[in-house]
């Protein structure tokens, strides 16, 4: 489980994974879901792949659809600061936190897209193996 954050239910979690970094951040987003399906949080996961492959596209389709107020997957093949300009626009937390579980490039990116709009570097985690 995430060491670094609180399970504090009025947060709004973005995952940011990559088809290398899914492994680590799919079950962290399942264990969350689990913790307390009836919980005010909720959870977005920007899964990028520049194939058309999809890891875990099955089981992500069945927690969306299991937990539709608390789970949305965006597929992209490319990083887009629109789709991170709108979670963050539509978010209803009052907290955001961005988990990132990406190859070092992608990672850079996401960090210069998250400063730019103003998300306190306190408010990123990195997710990788040494986390657990």
């Amino acid at each position: 489980m995430m060491q670094n954050s609180d399970l504090s239910h009025s947060k709004h979690r973005v995952f940011v994974a990559d088809n290398g970094g899914i492994d680590i951040g799919f079950p962290e987003i399942v264990e969350l879901l689990k913790y307390d399906p009836s919980s005010d949080m909720h959870i977005s996961l920007l899964y990028i792949s520049q194939s058309a492959d999809f890891v875990f596209r099955r089981e992500l389709k069945v927690l969306t659809k299991r937990f539709p107020t608390a789970f949305i997957t965006y597929y992209n093949r490319t990083l887009q600061q629109e789709i991170i300009e709108m979670i963050i626009n539509t978010n209803t937390k009052p907290k955001i936190e961005f988990f990132l579980s990406v190859n070092e490039e992608l990672q850079v990116m996401i960090l210069d897209k998250l400063r730019f709009l103003n998300i306190d570097i306190e408010n990123i985690y990195f997710l990788n193996a040494r986390n657990f």
